[in-house]
Parts: C-alpha cells; structure tokens; sequence
C-alpha cells in the first residue's frame, strides 16, 4: 500500500488534507478527506441560556454565521412555542439570500475561479487579479454586494447582531442607506455574467466535466412543495434516478439518517438509516437543491436551470456543475431578495415578540449554501441541555470521497501527470466547497475513571 498526502488543501475554507492510497499493484484503492482540527461547539452551546444562542451559534463560522445563528433562532422559538412577526420573517429570509450571494461569490471567485479559466497553470486568486483583472474586479464586486447587504441586515458583516430569539432586533430596511434594489440588480447582473463565462468553458471542457468526480448518490434538500426554498418546507430525498424517495419534517431526521465515525477525521458522516452508509450516501448543497426541486420560482434562475438540465440531463450528478447550479443560486437569490423587499412585510414595525420560557425540544432545518443544515435542541430551564448539529460538509463527507476516488482513477486510466493529477482532486474538492469550521464541532469528553 502507498499513501500520499496533500497537506494543507488550498483554496477551501479552513485546514483540510487529502490521502489518496494505491494498492501495491499500482491500482487505485481510495482517496478520501480528512480534518486534523477539533472544535467543540456542541459543548459550547450546552448550558447556555437560550437568549445567548444564536449569538454562540453564528460563532461556528465566519463564512455562514447568518444560517447558523438563524438556525438556532428558529429551533429554540419552536422549542419554546414562539410565533415570530411576519416582518421578522421576511427580514431573516432577505438576510439569509444576502449572506448566500456572498458565499457563492467567495467560493466562486476567491476559491474555486482559478480552475475555471481555459489555463492550467494559474494557482490562486492573484493569479486571477493578474491576468484576467477585469474578472476579478467584477468577482469581488459581486462578493462585495453580498456582504454589504449582509452586514445592512445582520448589524455587521461576520456573525449578526439582529438575530434574536423571538425575531430580528429591528427593521433596518426603514432608515437603509444603502440602495437595496440597485445592489440587487448589479448582483444579479454580475452573476449572469459570470453564467457566461462559465458555460464557454464548461462547452471547451466538456470531457472533464463530464467524467472528473463524476458520481451516483442521493440527494437532500428543503422542497417548499417542489420549489426550492432555503428556509421553508420539508426535508426531501431523492435517489440516484432522481425519484423522491422520503420527505419528512426536520424533527424526524434521526429516524431517517444515521452517522459513522472513522478514525482519520473529526466528521460524522451522515447516511440515510434504511440503506446503509454504502447505497445510503448523500449528497447536499446547490446541486443537490436542483436535483430535488423542480423549479426555483424566479424567471431567470428557472430558465438557466432548463438550459443546463437540457444540456447534462438529470439528475445532475456530475460533480463539476455545483459550480454552475451555485450561480443559477446567486441569480435567484436576487430574484427573490426583490419580491421580499416588494412585500409589505418588509416594511413593517414590528420584529419581535416576548419570550416565554419552558422546558422544550426540537429541530429546525434550513439550507446553507454548503447544503441541509439541523439544529437541534432540548430546552431545560432557560438553559440548552442537548445540543446537536448535522451540518452540509458532513452531509456530503462520504459522497465527496466517493467523488475524490473516481477523479483519482479518471486521472490514473488517463495517465496524467502528478501534478495533474493533484489539481485534478483539489478541483473535485473545491466543487463541494467544504466548510471545516461548521463541521468540526463535536466532542465528548472522557470521564477520568475510565
């Protein structure tokens, strides 16, 4: 057996490694993903006073603190009975499509746009800043609007101020200084733009696309009645063909998923319980959200999404076209940010209601741009008791090694050079855009005696 390591991945979010092992007779046995780092969250959050929550939630990650301190928000007013204003509701959905366009557009520009021009030798973003200027003006741009609107909504840029339990702390959109609607539109544009380019070289590219990370699995998402939503409806899987398989209400999802451990990562990775973590991998994020909805609900997002479903079929399992699917995203959260702003909703006064406290647990369930993610929590005295996390990096942990494995032996049958080979993976990897620091969350502390 021959191992070889890449350490430290680049151009993810956080510490990762790559191992890609061959058998003695040159053939490949495996590649797979691992993170050397521990961060203990769910112990964080144990014992803290619900009130506190959202604000220890959004400390999980500085990339998606929106999702997770929304997350928390919502699972703790279910647990407690809590009715949210309509206002409040509104206003966490414009904040949540805000944050999304600026994670797209850090994952697309900043990580994962250097492996997406027609050159082979480029390495980072500076490579980008270099040769192609105007694209990474108008990337960052894109990524600035993002974090403009998020920081407008949420109080600040990195882990939001006005998400409370109860609601939002106020409506900032009654003094905004900024133009919603025309930061709305340049995004949007941008976005498309980008759509372009990418469609040119995903045509010269064709083959790769089609054969590097290319897998079968099922898929995981919220369905707001076959529309996507990110934080509306039911939890639907999908099979490897496509077909709904299971639809359930987040508070059933230890019924329906199982995790395993191994010894070379701080990951669970989830399943689906009643087909085994082999034919039970899942796959969560844009791509999955595609393959489970049938539309997005929004012009241009449902008519670039029929153009690339006539283009590579469905289900979309090629993992390349997360790329692809993650603009379309960026498109409709446009789309959709102007139909909030345009509802009387978003106007309104009231933001908040009172806390009521008592004992209570339960699940809510939203999508972050990595994909599905659970919050979970039991209610004692004020206080969290139980907490538990299944976030999207651990969703897609044993379908993104599957995927690093086939690369591994695309790149072998194909002959590639070592150094073809490397980026190869990583630009599997990148597809995924993993988040460590959201998934890396768990310990449990050993007793003495023991």
């Amino acid at each position: 057996m021959t191992e070889i390591r890449i350490e430290p991945v680049t151009r993810i979010e956080s510490h990762g490694k790559l191992n890609l092992e061959y058998n003695d007779d040159g053939s490949v046995d495996k590649a797979y993903f691992t993170t050397p780092v521990l961060r203990g969250f769910e112990a964080f959050l144990t014992g803290s006073p619900v009130e506190r929550v959202p604000w220890l939630a959004s400390r999980i990650c500085g990339v998606c603190p929106v999702f997770h301190a929304v997350g928390s928000a919502r699972a703790i007013e279910k647990a407690l009975g809590i009715q949210i204003p309509d206002t409040a509701d509104v206003l966490r959905e414009i904040l949540v499509l805000s944050q999304l366009i600026d994670s797209h557009a850090l994952s697309f520009v900043v990580l994962s746009l250097p492996d997406l021009v027609p050159r082979t030798d480029f390495h980072s973003v500076v490579d980008i800043k270099t040769e192609f200027p105007e694209l990474f003006e108008k990337g960052l741009r894109l990524h600035s609007l993002g974090r403009l609107m998020t920081s407008t909504l949420g109080g600040r840029n990195v882990h939001p101020v006005n998400v409370r339990v109860g609601g939002m702390a106020e409506n900032p959109l009654l003094e905004c200084k900024i133009d919603f609607a025309s930061s709305i539109d340049e995004a949007s544009s941008l976005a498309v733009e980008f759509l372009g380019h990418l469609k040119t070289w995903f045509e010269e590219q064709s083959d790769l696309v089609g054969n590097l990370g290319s897998v079968k699995s099922n898929y995981m998402a919220l369905s707001n009645n076959g529309t996507v939503s990110f934080v509306k409806g039911d939890v639907k899987i999908a099979n490897e063909m496509g077909e709904e398989i299971n639809s359930f209400n987040p508070d059933q999802y230890l019924d329906i998923l199982a995790e395993k451990v191994t010894s070379d990562t701080y990951m669970k990775a989830p399943y689906l319980k009643s087909l085994g973590s082999d034919a039970g991998t899942l796959r969560v994020n844009c791509l999955a959200r595609a393959n489970v909805n049938t539309t997005y609900g929004t012009s241009i997002a449902d008519s670039e999404i029929q153009e690339l479903r006539g283009k590579w079929g469905t289900p979309l399992e090629h993992s390349l076209l997360s790329h692809w699917t993650r603009l379309i995203e960026t498109v409709y959260a446009c789309e959709r940010i102007k139909q909030l702003l345009d509802s009387p909703e978003s106007k309104g006064t009231t933001t908040s209601v009172e806390i009521v406290l008592r004992d209570g647990e339960a699940v809510s369930s939203l999508e972050a741009p990595r994909g599905t993610l659970f919050h979970h929590y039991s209610i004692k005295n004020g206080h969290v008791d139980k907490a538990n996390l299944l976030v999207a990096t651990q969703n897609n942990l044993l379908a993104v090694n599957n995927a690093l494995t086939q690369a591994l032996e695309y790149s072998k049958a194909n002959a590639l050079e070592d150094a073809r080979v490397v980026r190869n993976i990583e630009m599997v990897l990148r597809a995924y855009d993993p988040c460590i620091s959201c998934s890396t969350h768990i310990v449990r502390p050993t007793p003495r005696d023991e």
